[in-house]
């Protein structure tokens, strides 16, 4: 949408469906009942050898809005020194400073009003975290309703879904014949769910386009993106959009790097394992793949004279109540997710042997290749050297969050861990655009990891047997983990049976030096190309200690001040805010901003992004 502000025609050509205004969706009661649905893309990792040997499953958002259809709609921007993190690993003007003010834009847009500040990015503790509900109507904030819907007006603004984009074409070179094919999986969607039959749908069919299927060349180093391939589903024929200025890949941590590969950027042994030509050897793509995982522990209260959420959610009365009050003036229990109370702790305000397991993971890391995925060559080694040296400090200071604990009033406190040593991979199966991604996310493959998520585990009984607890009776039961007085051995068999994600991949399109195996540059612009950008959280180089939705709706909001800029339709972009009262610079910006706006002249030529 924010591409479209001015006279230049935008395309976005989605993979899934447009949703239907569903109540599933929409109806903040109903969150997470999509997942699984044809808004899921039903992706499932392979067996992960360092815990159980088992495969998990992977959910990750399908349709105009993405994973905003459907993820637990919290808020939160993380800790500040995450993101001077990544202006430390070589991206000026990607720390706190600079970002803060497109977190605020983002908000701005969602309609969503700011409160008493637990996102002010200081230090590690507890809070109720805000959820992206419109405060009117008291329905989900995604981003369809909020940077759509409004703009669908625009006759340069179009949208096609139900489209599986199948490469990326460059000047003078074709990177994979993609041909039509019947086969068991149709429109990309994995088998971790059943699969649904789509409808090819079109807000506004975008020109031109036309059927074209190129024949293999041999390898000449592209510079320029000139088209992108798409498709209704494996068995249509392909069909070609051209595009006059950019190519912008925003496919998500898992599906950005599959797109990039199947267009001949990315590793190059793994490309020519399928046939396809090498366009660029990029060995950060599909690498350094990191995800908060995620262990649910529940300790059930048996009180049974303390009325917990359980209690009310099996009440058929209460549920009634509850649908009839929301329907009737969007109030009551239905206008919240199950449980916005958070803690984010640090490793030093949980155990005393912090500075043990730092070290662990950092001489694990370094000297043992066997816990990197396969494959980490000379750049990537370089650039996982310097995320250790970075992790070695934050991860020892008592203000940096190491930790989410999430309860939900009934005995739940599910943990995640927020900065992992782990790094886990992604990569295509096949040179078929439309099978699912491997999956590799190697969750606890470091050691240190594990000994972390115990220590939150032991915290967890420490706080059950407070005396604040006795009262609620909270149990140990064989779902849950083991109680006090158990082993680490006992610990760390719960753990490798119960690890997975918290839905939140990234970093697997980083945005790092070529030379610490980065993808793009702090433009966001893919190394070797001048006009294929990358702006989703496959960009991050390290993962934020934070739901991912809020700083990725920063990356797309500052990258598209970035790429206006470079075509000239920006003077400036937002200015650095810091922490501090900025409200007379933001507002000063505003005001030359919405001045301009009204005094730009208008572009003879419409142009494509």
């Amino acid at each position: 949408m924010r591409l479209s502000e001015n006279n230049v025609t935008v395309l976005c050509i989605e993979g899934g469906p447009l949703d239907q205004y569903e109540e599933g969706i929409q109806f903040p009661e109903d969150e997470g009942s999509k997942v699984g649905s044809q808004y899921d893309w039903g992706l499932a990792t392979v067996g992960q050898r360092q815990l159980d040997d088992r495969t998990r499953p992977f959910p990750q958002g399908r349709g105009v809005g993405g994973g905003s259809l459907i993820n637990g709609m919290v808020w939160n921007r993380g800790h500040m020194d995450d993101f001077r993190s990544w202006e430390t690993l070589g991206n000026p003007g990607w720390g706190w400073d600079s970002l803060l003010g497109y977190f605020r834009k983002a908000l701005e847009e969602l309609s969503i009003p700011v409160i008493a500040d637990p996102n002010a990015g200081g230090d590690a503790g507890g809070y109720y975290l805000p959820s992206i509900m419109h405060p009117t109507n008291q329905t989900r904030s995604d981003a369809r309703r909020a940077y759509l819907d409004p703009y669908i007006g625009r006759p340069n603004f179009n949208v096609i879904y139900n489209s599986h984009v199948t490469q990326i074409l460059f000047q003078n070179f074709t990177t994979n014949v993609s041909q039509p094919s019947f086969g068991d999986n149709p429109n990309g969607r994995g088998n971790a769910t059943s699969s649904v039959s789509d409808i090819f749908g079109v807000i506004r069919k975008p020109t031109p386009i036309t059927q074209n299927l190129r024949p293999r060349q041999t390898v000449v180093a592209p510079s320029h993106a000139t088209a992108v391939e798409f498709a209704e589903n494996a068995s249509a024929p392909r069909q070609i959009v051209q595009a006059r200025r950019e190519v912008i890949v925003a496919a998500g941590a898992l599906h950005s790097p599959q797109v990039l590969q199947l267009s001949g950027l990315g590793p190059a042994a793994l490309l020519q394992r399928f046939n396809i030509s090498v366009a660029q050897d990029l060995p950060g793509v599909g690498n350094n793949l990191q995800d908060h995982s995620y262990i649910p522990t529940n300790y059930h209260y048996n009180n049974a004279s303390y009325r917990t959420l359980d209690n009310l959610t099996r009440s058929s009365a209460f549920g009634a109540d509850a649908e009839r009050i929301y329907r009737a003036n969007k109030t009551g229990p239905w206008t919240a997710r199950v449980s916005t109370a958070i803690a984010f702790v640090s490793l030093p305000q949980i155990t005393n042997d912090t500075s043990q397991i730092i070290s662990s993971g950092v001489n694990a890391g370094s000297i043992d290749p066997s816990l990197l995925p396969p494959g980490y060559e000379s750049t990537l080694l370089a650039g996982y050297a310097q995320q250790l040296s970075i992790l070695s400090s934050r991860l020892s200071h008592p203000s940096i969050p190491s930790h989410e604990i999430i309860t939900n009033g009934a005995g739940g406190f599910t943990l995640t861990i927020q900065h992992p040593f782990s790094r886990g991979y992604t990569e295509i199966r096949s040179s078929d655009p439309f099978d699912t991604p491997l999956i590799d996310p190697r969750w606890g493959a470091n050691p240190a990891d594990i000994t972390a998520v115990i220590r939150a585990i032991q915290l967890n009984q420490r706080i059950l047997s407070t005396s604040a607890f006795d009262p609620l009776h909270p149990s140990y039961t064989p779902s849950s983990p083991p109680g006090p007085n158990a082993t680490e051995f006992d610990l760390r068999h719960f753990i490798s049976e119960q690890l997975q994600t918290e839905y939140h991949p990234s970093g697997t399109c980083a945005m790092l030096p070529r030379e610490l195996g980065g993808v793009v540059d702090p433009n966001l612009m893919v190394y070797g190309t001048d006009n294929l950008r990358v702006v989703d959280a496959s960009i991050m180089p390290m993962i934020p200690g934070a739901h991912l939705m809020a700083p990725t709706y920063a990356v797309a909001e500052k990258a598209a001040d970035v790429i206006k800029m470079h075509a000239g339709d920006l003077v400036q972009p937002l200015p650095e805010v810091g922490n501090a009262d900025s409200s007379n610079a933001w507002v000063q910006w505003m005001a030359a901003v919405l001045g301009g706006m009204g005094a730009e002249e208008t572009r003879g030529e419409a142009e494509t992004w």
